[in-house]
């Protein structure tokens, strides 16, 4: 509803890379960004290496590139930068080990978004590896 909030656009962004639309998730990257306060010229500096990465890797070439950035500041919140964010992405990069490492590491920093592992799409790859489900238990996200 408010279209000046930077973690409305960071949210919409997710929601259109679940759809696979990462032309539209850059677009909103980069509003959340440029109102969390990033510096423009920053700003369009990671648009431009989101989409040359994109058009040059595809899905893979995205997530590579966000994961280089989640290791910059500034970062917009939810913009993977936090230990269950680093999940997400080497899930989605095919890395389910370094995945599981991060969510074992999010659980003992007690991030609360890890209430959100048992519906996050991003972590549908490891839905079927056994720690996971460990993971899911320890939570109270499985009976």
């Amino acid at each position: 509803m408010n279209s000046n909030f930077e973690l409305n656009h960071e949210r919409l962004a997710h929601c259109y890379i679940y759809l696979g639309r990462f032309e539209d998730a850059i677009g909103e990257e980069s509003k959340a960004r440029l109102l969390s306060g990033e510096d423009p010229k920053l700003v369009q500096t990671k648009e431009d290496a989101l989409r040359n990465a994109f058009a040059a890797g595809g899905s893979h070439g995205y997530w590579q590139k966000i994961l280089e950035f989640s290791q910059m500041k500034p970062n917009p919140p939810e913009a993977y930068a936090t230990t269950y964010g680093l999940a997400h992405i080497y899930s989605q990069l095919g890395e389910p080990a370094k995945a599981i490492e991060s969510l074992e590491k999010a659980y003992t920093e007690k991030e609360i978004f890890l209430t959100e592992m048992g519906i996050e799409p991003a972590l549908d790859p490891l839905r079927a590896n056994p720690d996971f489900q460990k993971l899911l238990h320890q939570v109270g996200l499985a009976h």
